[in-house]
C-alpha cells in the first residue's frame, strides 16, 4: 500500500518547527538530543538523503515528525527519539495505515506477568536498542524520511538536512511482529543446543523485554548465561539485569552478565524497577 502515500512533507516541517522552539527553550534537550541522532549516524541507524530525479514508477516518500519521551534514571533524566508513524495530513494516509501489523507473536501481557512470580526466582533483562538492530529494506527507507536541523538561531525551513532511517523503528505498528519474528528466526537454530531455554525466551519475552524465573538458582544462572548467548549470536544485547537473588547477582557479576549499574539489592535507595508496567520490589522478593 505504499502506492496510496502522499508526499506529507509539509506536516513534518510544521511539527519540526515546534520542536525547534522547544530546543531553544531548552538547550540541554537539544544537545543530548542532537548527541542521539549524532550517535544514529555514527552507527549507521540514519544516512543522509541524496535526491535524485522522480522517475514514473519511483517509491514514494514520507516524511515522520519526531519528538522525544524524557525518562527519569536514579540521577539522570534520558530522553528517548519517537517517530510518529501515525502522522497525516489532511484527508491523507499515515504510513501505519499502509502497514500490516502482521500476526501476534508476544504472549498475552496478563498471563506473562503472572507467570513471573510462580518460581522463587525472578529475574528480567531488556534487549539493547532492540529494534534498531533489524535493517530496513532498501527500497523501503525513503518512505521512513525526516528533517533536522542544528541551526537555532536562524532556522529556515528550506535549508534542512534530510536523513532517512535504515532500521526498523519503534512507532510503526509492524514493528513488533518484525522483532519478534526475527528473534524466533533465531532461537530455531538453538533449539537442539539449548532446548529449554529456546523455549522459555520464546514464551517470556514481551517485544523487548524478557520477564521469567525458575525455582532455583543453578536452573536461574544456567537460562540467563544460555539466553545472553543466543542474543548475542543474533546480534542483540540483553542487558540490564535484575534479579531478587543476591547470590544469583553475584554469579551474573562474575560472569560478566550485564547486570544494571544501580538498582542492585544492595543499594540502599532503590528507584522504583518496573515490569511491564507493575512496580516490581525486589527485595520483597
Amino acid at each position: 500500500m505504499k502506492h496510496l502515500l502522499d508526499d506529507n512533507r509539509s506536516v513534518a516541517l510544521n511539527r519540526h518547527s515546534k520542536l525547534v522552539k522547544r530546543f531553544n527553550r531548552d538547550k540541554l534537550l537539544f544537545k543530548d538530543y542532537k548527541k542521539i541522532i549524532d550517535d544514529y549516524s555514527k552507527e549507521n541507524i540514519i544516512e543522509s538523503v541524496i535526491e535524485t530525479p522522480k522517475l514514473q514508477g519511483s517509491p514514494p516518500t514520507f516524511y515522520l515528525p519526531h519528538t522525544c519521551v524524557k525518562r527519569l534514571d536514579k540521577t539522570t533524566m534520558k530522553i528517548r527519539i519517537v517517530f510518529d508513524g501515525s502522522s497525516h495530513g489532511e484527508n491523507q494516509l499515515s504510513l501505519n495505515d499502509c502497514l500490516n501489523s502482521g500476526v501476534k507473536l508476544n504472549p498475552d501481557l496478563l498471563e506473562l506477568i503472572l507467570k513471573f512470580r510462580e518460581n522463587l526466582i525472578a529475574y528480567t533483562a531488556d534487549i539493547e536498542k532492540a529494534f534498531l538492530q533489524i535493517e530496513l529494506h532498501e527500497q523501503d527507507r525513503d518512505v521512513a524520511r525526516f528533517v533536522w536541523t542544528e541551526n537555532l538561531n536562524d532556522y529556515d525551513p528550506k535549508n534542512l538536512q534530510e536523513y532517512r532511517l535504515t532500521r526498523v523503528l519503534f512507532g510503526l505498528i509492524s514493528s513488533p511482529f518484525m522483532l519478534a519474528a526475527t528473534i524466533r528466526h533465531h532461537l530455531k537454530k538453538y533449539k537442539d543446543k539449548f532446548p529449554d531455554t529456546a523455549m522459555i525466551v520464546e514464551s517470556s519475552l514481551y517485544v523487548d523485554d524478557f520477564i521469567s524465573g525458575q525455582e532455583n538458582v543453578d536452573k536461574a544462572l544456567q537460562t540467563s548465561l544460555e539466553s545472553v548467548e543466543i542474543f548475542k549470536e543474533a546480534g542483540l544485547s540483553l542487558r540490564k539485569w535484575h534479579t531478587n537473588s543476591k547470590e544469583l547477582e553475584r554469579f551474573w557479576i562474575e560472569n560478566k552478565v550485564p547486570v544494571e549499574k544501580f538498582n542492585c539489592l544492595s543499594d540502599e535507595e532503590v528507584v522504583p524497577l518496573k515490569v511491564l508496567g507493575i512496580c516490581w520490589d525486589k527485595k520483597r522478593g
